[in-house]
């Protein structure tokens, strides 16, 4: 399992990165996951890295940042959890309810979830 430093394509910020026993050649841009939130970033390889621990792990090879970048699944905003509160006859319970979110499409064509805002009526709607 190698490591490698990848730099993010939308900024200057350097990640290590998992490639297991995949060997990336220097300057090949890929998308990469982190293990514990679940994001999605696209960077391009930098250089061989010493071991170290990482949470990164490489997902895709993209011929360029941009192709990189159009193709993940995208969202806006912070992403609001619904809570129910169940009365019974042996007391309340709360839980977390997933919503509906609204979907629009980006400059790039991209589909952009709405993570704020829930979806009301019709389709995949709250009135289903």
């Amino acid at each position: 399992m190698a490591n490698f430093i990848l730099e993010q394509c939308s900024s200057l910020n350097t990640f290590t990165v998992n490639f297991g026993t995949v060997t990336p050649t220097t300057g090949e841009t890929y998308s990469f996951s982190d293990g514990l939130t679940g994001e999605t970033i696209c960077g391009t390889v930098l250089s061989l890295s010493f071991p170290s621990p990482t949470t990164y792990s490489a997902m895709t090879l993209y011929d360029n940042c941009h192709e990189c970048i159009i193709d993940i699944p995208r969202s806006a905003n912070t992403e609001e959890n619904i809570c129910l509160e169940i009365c019974g006859p042996s007391g309340n319970t709360v839980t977390s309810v997933p919503s509906p979110h609204p979907v629009w499409t980006d400059n790039y064509g991209t589909e952009v979830t709405q993570l704020n805002a829930i979806t009301l009526g019709g389709q995949n709607g709250l009135n289903n």
